[in-house]
């Protein structure tokens, strides 16, 4: 008989037993009639044939593991009477239950994360093909963005890519009734394309709208398209007017795409807009482009990486002040994606393992001692011919019908624990957590596996009875031998050193985080407000080339009068006690430095240059948050843009960060 119908059998246990039964008696009575054929009598025709067949109960039996899976049998039976047992003793499964919920809820909270991270793959076709395009130092491995310039060359020069472009972080405040502040991204023709993005409507970005002076055009994202138009399906050539720019729109990409910059997905981003590249961008030494490249259809990542190293050291020989030192590395999106990430995850889930381990051992010790109230139950089976084994199977039964009973509360457990990551998480990438297939997958394996190992230990000790002193015994209360007594300390000992690592690390967390949370920033961050303001390319800027590798942009003589206007209006605003305008928001992590010389300082060598944040500041923003001046008055922004990088002396301001 096949496997399939053994197992099927399993759960026809009564009809197959009638079927056995009515088949022992029929081929009994065959044999009766055959005897009383040959001048029998009936009823001595039926004692020869009982005692010629033998016992009936063991033919059943036979019978009935030739058509069942005898272990399937006993493992229904052993879950029958684990119910039983476990029903009886309500203290303690329910003791031993939230101990089991806890740990696993815990560890499914945090392989959540795995999953969305690490597991959970790219929703991209053929992501196997893109690749993020990273300058790399020969002498410093360590992968950097790319040069303006040398992108450049790549895109034109390589013979690899199917799509290669590029993205940067873009913000649009719109100036209307309910002013917003949209969060997106500035790309260069073949971002967009490499990622697959289909508009819905209109088109997406030409490599036209990325030359200088055609960048006022958008692409929207289903959602900002939902949000702010309801779906309007007429919303091709309208404008969103934003501060000093005003943006076409031109398309809208479908609601199945997501993003991808900074080695991560950006599911809040709702818009993009043209990379306009100037002068003073093919120039700059500086490396800050994000880029992201499809592989030809049968390109290897080897052949690539063969050709953008190719073409590096072309550019290495053209401009080796530039260029000198550098390389390219190809790196899959999919390991971009997880490479920041998969240690700290990693460890994080073998932090929490411990907490697991800690519910097993305290479960384990909950059924060690239980043995105890279990002598005479198992003093009787072993004596009605219940073998080791079967005793094992029956423990562990048990044991993993604990953890499996604590596998809904750990559920909702860990649900909560992704709320709260959701809630507080850094980062969008919290927000899109759930409790998915490959989730439930783990905790219903974690749940078995929990279950064999916190059980295995009682079991065997349990199994290792001295029959005759546990009928002795009669069941009443014995004092532990010496091996139990051995298990025990283990446990107690094992318990005590996983809760005093699980302490020693949450010890030094805690601490890390009130020292982060203590850090004083230098100036009150209380009723602070910062908004972004996009200015035209060529408008208020002029490009003037490249200082030592640097970009040099003069502003228009326009900017400071705009400025001064915008903050004294600013300024008057109910509400408003004082108002600043700065390159870089504080606390933003964008620094923009330039280099001073001391007049009593020599003005030879780099090592004599202090290095400062770049000047653009404006009355208030030293002034308001208090703390950080230290002596002097704020400079006017005004003044400091009308002098010339070099010509005038620049007043030096200050604060606590230059003390």
């Amino acid at each position: 008989m096949s496997w399939f119908k053994r197992l099927r059998n399993n759960f026809r246990g009564n009809t197959i037993s009638q079927r056995i039964s009515e088949e022992i008696e029929f081929h009994l009575e065959e044999r009766v009639d055959e005897l009383i054929e040959q001048g029998m009598s009936a009823e001595e025709a039926r004692a020869l044939a009982t005692r010629q067949f033998g016992n009936r109960t063991l033919h059943k039996e036979t019978t009935r593991e030739m058509d069942l899976l005898g272990w399937v049998e006993a493992l229904g039976k052993n879950i029958r009477y684990g119910f039983r047992m476990l029903a009886r003793d309500r203290g303690f499964t329910t003791v031993a239950v939230l101990t089991l919920a806890l740990g696993i809820g815990i560890n499914t909270s945090i392989f959540s994360l795995i999953s969305n991270r690490l597991l959970k793959p790219l929703p991209y076709k053929d992501v196997d093909r893109l690749v993020m395009v990273r300058e790399t130092r020969l002498d410093v491995p360590e992968d950097r963005t790319a040069a303006v310039s040398n992108f450049v060359a790549w895109r034109d020069r390589n013979r690899v890519f199917e799509h290669i472009g590029t993205s940067n972080d873009a913000t649009l405040s719109t100036m209307e009734e309910e002013p917003q502040r949209l969060i997106g991204l500035r790309v260069q023709y073949g971002y967009l394309e490499a990622l697959g993005a289909k508009p819905i409507l209109g088109r997406l970005i030409s490599l036209e709208d990325c030359k200088l002076g055609n960048g006022e055009v958008v692409v929207l994202s289903h959602q900002l398209w939902q949000r702010r138009y309801a779906g309007d399906r007429h919303v091709v050539g309208k404008v969103i007017p934003a501060g000093m720019r005003n943006f076409t729109i031109i398309g809208v990409l479908s609601p199945d795409f997501v993003p991808f910059s900074f080695d991560s997905l950006q599911p809040e981003v709702e818009f993009w807009i043209p990379y306009e590249f100037t002068n003073t961008h093919m120039r700059s030494h500086a490396r800050y482009l994000w880029v992201t490249a499809r592989l030809k259809d049968g390109i290897s990542l080897e052949h690539a990486q063969a050709e953008m190293t190719r073409i590096a050291s072309q550019l290495a020989k053209e401009n080796p002040e530039k260029n000198r030192g550098w390389g390219v590395t190809l790196v899959p999106i999919t390991e971009a994606a997880t490479g920041d990430v998969r240690k700290g995850l990693l460890t994080l889930q073998g932090a929490v393992g411990f907490v697991l381990l800690l519910a097993c051992a305290n479960v384990a010790g909950l059924l060690l001692a239980r043995l105890s109230s279990r002598q005479h139950e198992i003093a009787m089976r072993t004596a009605l011919g219940a073998g080791r084994g079967r005793l094992i199977f029956q423990f562990l039964t048990e044991s993993v019908m604990l953890s499996v009973l604590s596998a809904p509360l750990a559920l909702l457990i860990a649900y909560s624990g992704i709320r709260v990551l959701a809630l507080y998480g850094p980062g969008d990438n919290f927000r899109n957590l759930a409790i998915d297939h490959r989730v439930l997958a783990f905790t219903a394996l974690i749940s078995i596996l929990t279950g064999l190992v916190f059980g295995l230990i009682p079991a065997m000790q349990g199994s290792r009875r001295n029959l005759a002193a546990m009928l002795t015994d009669s069941g009443r209360a014995t004092t532990a031998g010496s091996s139990r007594q051995r298990l025990r300390s283990v446990l107690v000992v094992s318990t005590i050193a996983i809760a005093l690592v699980l302490l020693t690390g949450t010890g030094l967390m805690l601490n890390t985080f009130i020292r982060l949370v203590g850090v004083d920033p230098g100036f009150d961050t209380k009723n602070l407000l910062t908004f972004q303001l996009l200015l035209p390319t060529g408008e208020y800027f002029k490009d003037e080339g490249t200082r030592n590798g640097i970009a040099v942009v003069r502003p228009s003589p326009r900017l400071p009068l705009v400025f001064e206007q915008l903050l004294e209006r600013l300024s008057k605003l109910p509400g408003v006690q004082s108002a600043a305008i700065s390159a870089t928001p504080p606390l933003s992590g964008w620094r923009h430095q330039t280099a001073f010389t001391l007049d009593a300082s020599p003005k030879t060598g780099p090592d004599t240059q202090a290095r400062g944040r770049l000047p653009y500041r404006q009355r208030g923003l030293f002034r308001h948050p208090q703390g950080p001046t230290l002596a002097g008055s704020p400079f006017r922004f005004a003044r400091l843009l009308q002098r010339s990088l070099g010509r005038n002396r620049k007043s030096i301001h200050g604060t606590k960060i230059l003390a």
